[in-house]
């Protein structure tokens, strides 16, 4: 690198025309090439910081994380637990199993009502449900009643409109007719 300075700097000063000029011009030039050269090596360790930085990263990430699973709420029932004296297992046991064996027992007697009532419908509510259907089957009656009286009426109405349509063709025949005529 040292080389490549000083060809520059050679190169430099065959070009000037004075002497005085070559030299001033030549330390500004060294300066520079010094600072470029200085800028150049601290990219190149900035680089290599940022680079180690990664790798380390990527390598021990474990060492990295932080616990999530820590909560002050956590912290408090866990501080309670250790601070309460330990209870004794049976009587937590049928304390809190007693009322869930009630409420089975309530469940297993609804089971058995209605496991033995029959699977029939009560005679009103059959009768009920009859008379509904037959007025379902009348109101389809009459809806079928209805749709062909409205298909009939639609037939004669295309029917009237061709026999009008036939009158006003003839009507302007026999006007053409007797227009020829006269």
């Amino acid at each position: 690198m040292q080389g490549d300075h000083e060809d520059l700097l050679l190169k430099f000063r065959d070009n000037c025309n004075s002497p005085g000029e070559g030299i001033l011009e030549g330390a500004t030039m060294k300066r520079n090439l010094e600072m470029r050269s200085f800028q150049y090596m601290a990219k190149t360790l900035l680089s290599l910081v940022v680079r180690l930085a990664l790798l380390f990263r990527c390598v021990y990430p474990p060492f990295l994380r932080r616990p999530n699973n820590i909560h002050p709420t956590n912290l408090i029932e866990a501080a309670a637990v250790v601070d309460s004296p330990p209870a004794p297992t049976e009587m937590i046991n049928e304390g809190h199993v007693l009322p869930w064996m009630e409420r089975l027992q309530k469940l297993e007697k609804i089971l058995e009502e209605v496991s033995s009532k029959p699977a029939e419908i009560p005679p009103e509510k059959e009768k009920m449900l009859l008379e509904s259907m037959d007025r379902i089957k009348s109101v389809e009656r009459d809806l079928e009643k209805t749709k062909s009286v409205l298909h009939a009426a639609a037939m004669k109405q295309l029917e009237i409109a061709e026999h009008i349509e036939k009158w006003a063709h003839q009507a302007k025949c026999r006007r053409r007719w007797l227009c020829l005529n006269a």
